[in-house]
């Protein structure tokens, strides 16, 4: 069933109405749980944006078909009433009154597993609820249709069109004794209200299914490296607090917690030519002139291509068959070891510790080298470049005959901060 009137729209639910009930003061908190998350993928680097994974609730989640277009409402866990309402009330303090945190705070995030922190900033952009009678609205204003009677009830119209400086963000869901809608609240709104166009007797109005609607403002998710990020804000409930609901209310709690997770999962993918796993290593325009002339070869050099595609920070390390101080080695068999030097070029990438290029950057198997960038790719062309000094060839040309082996490992770590 729909209806439209003054550009509002209504929706009839054909369910009995809900059962009001009074509700008892309490001093109790409660808490709720917003979530996050960053999973990109390589092959679409330009998304890089957490997406909001909160279960829909309240409004939102009893009619998700009608909250498209970026309207969500979440849970918020907390019901109130109010005793009675008289008509020709003027002070939106008596109505029904709702004002909410709707500037910005900050809060800080802590990854527990690598203790790297950031900060995010929240606010309440909108507040969905539901309000009760035991009464039907016909009974109330002597109106012949619950539609009608709706609009009679209120002053300035439909349930879904807050006084104040709030705005309508949803159509109207109704019956014969409840409403239900989302007001908007921007940041210059205070307190927003509804006033009674005729008196409602005891035991009054409860309301109940409320959901907030709000902003989020993250950090970078190229900041961050994997892991959950935990923070969280209180709130205070009651008159002239956070959460405001007039002077008549009475609510079943008196603070709530919001707890906020930040997952963020990079991924970081590296692709080797097939032919990149035995590396031969020799002097520049091969091994002709020490063969044919007698002369030292010079260094021995291989460069390796590979693509790798990130979408944050990783650090790179090795790990040697044979060590030689902070280089892999390659060896004979008579344990003759010499050192070879690995280093790492990358395009578009830099060191995150000096914010160098990274070309040519030395690997060590003492300490990963951490890098980052400014944007997710999906494939960064790359190159890994092995050399073994000229000093240490001509200890190895001494050992004539002999074959110098070893294994490199690299580590790729997604986790690296």
């Amino acid at each position: 069933m729909q209806h439209r009137k003054r550009s509002s729209t209504w929706r009839h639910q054909l369910v009995g109405s809900l059962a009001a009930c009074l509700l008892a003061a309490s001093a109790s908190g409660v808490e709720l749980n917003i979530s996050a998350r960053f999973r990109p993928s390589v092959l679409s680097p330009q998304t890089m944006q957490f997406e909001n994974t909160t279960p829909q609730g309240s409004y939102c989640g009893r009619w998700p078909t009608y909250c498209t277009d970026k309207k969500f409402s979440i849970t918020f866990p907390v019901s109130w009433s109010y005793p009675s309402m008289k008509s020709g009330e003027t002070d939106p303090r008596k109505g029904v009154y709702i004002k909410v945190p709707n500037t910005f705070r900050t809060v800080q995030v802590v990854n527990s597993q690598t203790g790297q922190t950031s900060q995010l900033r929240f606010r309440v952009s909108g507040m969905a609820s539901t309000f009760n009678l035991t009464r039907s609205l016909m009974d109330i204003t002597g109106a012949s249709n619950f539609i009608e009677a709706h609009d009679k009830l209120w002053v300035s119209s439909y349930w879904n069109y807050p006084s104040g400086k709030c705005t309508r963000i949803t159509d109207a869901w109704a019956s014969d004794r409840w409403g239900a809608a989302i007001w908007g609240y921007p940041e210059s709104a205070d307190g927003c209200y509804k006033l009674a166009a005729y008196t409602i007797p005891a035991p009054g109005i409860s309301m109940t299914d409320a959901g907030l609607m709000y902003e989020l403002q993250t950090p970078s998710p190229l900041e961050l490296g994997n892991g959950e990020y935990k923070g969280s804000l209180e709130y205070r409930i009651g008159p002239g607090q956070d959460f405001d609901f007039g002077d008549t209310a009475t609510a079943d709690a008196s603070s709530v917690k919001i707890n906020f997770v930040l997952s963020v999962a990079h991924e970081l993918k590296v692709n080797y030519p097939d032919n990149a796993r035995q590396v031969l290593l020799e002097p520049a325009g091969g091994w002709a002139v020490w063969l044919q002339q007698g002369r030292a070869p010079g260094p021995l050099q291989r460069d390796i291509p590979f693509t790798v595609a990130s979408s944050g920070n990783f650090s790179v390390r090795l790990e040697c068959q044979y060590t030689v101080g902070r280089h892999c080695g390659i060896a004979n068999g008579k344990q003759l070891v010499v050192p070879v030097a690995t280093a790492l070029s990358m395009e578009g990438l830099r060191v995150k510790d000096s914010g160098q290029k990274a070309a040519r950057t030395p690997l060590s198997n003492a300490a990963a080298v951490v890098f980052g960038s400014q944007a997710a790719s999906a494939a960064r062309r790359s190159q890994l470049h092995f050399t073994v000094a000229a000093p240490d060839v001509t200890a190895m040309a001494k050992q004539s005959g002999e074959r110098f082996v070893g294994t490199v490992t690299l580590v790729f770590d997604a986790g690296a901060i």
